[in-house]
């Protein structure tokens, strides 16, 4: 098998990473016995960092009863309103620079909520070593960018040990992402060779980013998003340059929302009479977390598809390796 169809597989069976089965846990019921965060603070980067992402706009959706904080930086947020925020580092090597410097720093605090998602490195190591909650699981041959679903999972796994009320629905025999890969390629066809612009609405940022990341790392593309309606009033305007080489897709996240759908129909028609090709990708599911899921399933094929109209690996991502190399040096 190569490594193009490998990376593909790991996209066809995505739908196995949809449940708590996915994930070991290790030490959750030390959770019981903390006080109940006002703050979740979740600290990840680049693939790893899109199951915080995504729980942000979710939170309600699952019973999460605390904002949830993405951090991607070094260090820690600024969290003073919080009494007791709970720290929530997901990184799919252990061994992220980035999310290892805000780690050091919480554990120097014996008093701080701390859990772990990883699959080895150093976070990990120390996790077990210090008796830390924590969920691992098999890295695989993934690359970290396909295992939002275990991520998020292993997000819930932890969460739900301090809350019990918080859901997290099986949906290993609902997203069939073999279903979609004919949806997949009319998607990838209309954006070809093309640049690309994802646009939501605000409630389904996570959506619109997490499709972006994809384009750009699975699909080499050079994609850009943004949110509906905020976009009206500052990006629609860059159309009026009529930009070439570019099309825009719309992703719809509740179907019976008729205002947004007016908005994005409007919205989608002064583009394309700008002359940019737009795309409409409809959403599926019963509810908003498993839309979600849904739409995941497909950003990826979608990426995958691309990837195979310009001929390129997808899975590789040289120059993310060299920046990391380049800046192994700095602290």
């Amino acid at each position: 098998m190569t490594m193009a169809s490998g990376f593909e597989k790991n996209a066809l069976a995505f739908h196995t990473q949809l449940s708590l089965r996915a994930v070991t846990p290790a030490d959750l019921q030390k959770l019981k016995k903390i006080k109940k965060p006002d703050a979740i603070v979740g600290v990840g980067m680049g693939g790893s960092g899109l199951a915080a992402t995504i729980l942000q706009n979710l939170r309600n959706d699952v019973n999460i009863p605390a904002p949830v904080i993405p951090w991607k930086n070094f260090g820690l947020p600024e969290v003073s309103y919080a009494k007791n925020p709970f720290y929530l580092f997901t990184s799919f090597s252990g061994d992220t620079k980035e999310t290892l410097d805000g780690f050091r720093s919480v554990i120097k605090n014996p008093r701080a909520a701390v859990g772990v998602i990883a699959s080895g490195g150093e976070l990990l190591r120390v996790a077990i070593k210090k008796g830390i909650p924590r969920v691992s699981f098999s890295p695989g041959d993934f690359a970290p960018r396909q295992t939002t679903g275990i991520l998020t999972y292993g997000c819930l796994a932890i969460l739900k040990a301090i809350w019990p009320m918080v859901i997290a629905p099986d949906l290993s025999k609902k997203v069939n992402p073999e279903s979609l890969r004919r949806e997949a390629e009319r998607i990838a066809g209309a954006i070809g060779k093309n640049n690309a612009v994802v646009f939501a609405e605000s409630t389904d940022s996570h959506l619109a980013y997490f499709w972006k990341a994809h384009l750009n790392e699975t699909g080499k593309t050079f994609t850009s998003w943004n949110v509906l309606p905020e976009m009206n009033h500052n990006e629609i305007v860059g159309f009026e340059g009529q930009p070439k080489d570019l099309t825009a897709i719309f992703l719809e996240g509740n179907p019976k929302d008729t205002r947004a759908k007016s908005i994005r129909e409007v919205t989608a028609g002064l583009i394309e009479a700008s002359g940019t090709k737009t795309v409409t990708v409809s959403a599926v599911g019963t509810d908003r977390f498993e839309r979600t899921m849904q739409s995941l399933a497909l950003g990826m094929l979608v990426a995958i598809e691309v990837a195979k109209i310009k001929n390129v690996d997808p899975q590789e991502t040289n120059i993310i390796q060299e920046i990391k190399k380049k800046i192994s040096k700095f602290r």
